[in-house]
């Protein structure tokens, strides 16, 4: 659980890295150009690359040049939102509740899906194939734990809630270590860093396969979490409302294989790239209500950052 002064001074450096508009007036809504932000979901990965379809679409339905911001955690986009220096956010489900919370004025939009179209995920927890004393999150007690970041999802906040299940508290009973990334969390796992962790089940069971760094036998599940709603895609509520309106038009009705396929923006279905890994076929539209069960399991972990006080 961070300090309040450790959290206020990590607010602080995120703002830095946010920086401000291209026109610098501090408020991205008042300019012709609409800030998107999003975070890296692997080390090495480009997310200006990854949003380009989702960019085009944003410009071609608001009349506004798209500025990509990317930020190097969860705090930069949740602080981005809640100071005005960015209009339209990917957020995790966690880090959009709490930015909610700490007062950011935002509405979600839409939701990320993969090729299910089912905008619900889990998070495992893992530990190394060839490690014979874990078998449970029960196993976790005293060892050195891999989370992936205060704000994550998957990666922290129903981990912790899974390990309060297990009469394990993650202030006390375990070592924590925040690897900074979902790959990040799994690649101390299979090297020894930690000796067990937490990741988002995409990038366990195909992300790092796919991408060669996780093969058969590295990493076994020993925990998986129940349903977790999928990144939302959030706006500033100050941004005016033919803005609002092409962004809605852009991830609801256009952001989805279907559509670009259709309409000749991609070849086909298998070729077509939304926008990374989380939103293999696109997006549906969302609401606030879809994330009570983050809201839930805040009340059971009891988290500090749930009240936005951590």
């Amino acid at each position: 659980m961070r300090p309040r002064r450790a959290y206020t001074a990590m607010l602080g450096l995120t703002l830095l890295l946010v920086g401000t508009t291209a026109c610098g007036t501090g408020s991205a809504s008042d300019s012709d150009t609409l800030v998107f932000a999003a975070i890296p979901s692997e080390q090495d990965s480009d997310p200006r690359q990854s949003y380009a379809t989702v960019i085009e679409r944003l410009e071609a339905n608001t009349g506004r040049e798209v500025e990509f911001k990317q930020t190097t955690n969860y705090n930069g986009v949740i602080e981005g939102m809640k100071s005005g220096t960015i209009d339209v956010a990917v957020f995790g489900p966690f880090s959009y509740v709490l930015a909610r919370t700490v007062g950011a004025e935002i509405t979600p939009v839409a939701v990320s899906v993969e090729d299910t179209k089912e905008p619900i995920y889990h998070s495992y927890g893992i530990a190394r194939g060839d490690d014979a004393g874990v078998t449970s999150l029960k196993d976790f007690k005293g060892k050195k734990v891999c989370f992936v970041d205060p704000a994550s999802t998957s990666g922290y906040l129903f981990p912790s809630a899974g390990l309060k299940q297990n009469k394990l508290d993650p202030d006390k009973d375990v070592q924590k270590v925040m690897a900074g990334g979902h790959d990040l969390s799994v690649l101390s796992v299979k090297s020894g860093k930690c000796d067990v962790g937490f990741a988002a089940d995409t990038m366990v069971d195909t992300t790092m396969p796919d991408a060669g760094k996780l093969k058969k036998g590295d990493i076994k599940v020993v925990w998986k979490s129940t349903g977790i709603p999928s990144s939302p895609v959030a706006m500033s509520d100050a941004l005016p409302e033919d803005v609002r309106k092409g962004i809605t038009t852009s991830f609801t009705k256009q952001l989805n294989k279907d559509w670009l396929v259709k309409n000749g923006k991609c070849d086909d279905a298998k070729s077509c790239l939304v926008a990374g890994e989380s939103a293999t076929w696109g997006y549906l539209p969302i609401t606030d209500k879809a994330y009570d069960p983050i809201r839930k399991v805040c009340n059971v972990t009891q988290d500090e950052q749930c009240k936005g006080e951590a």
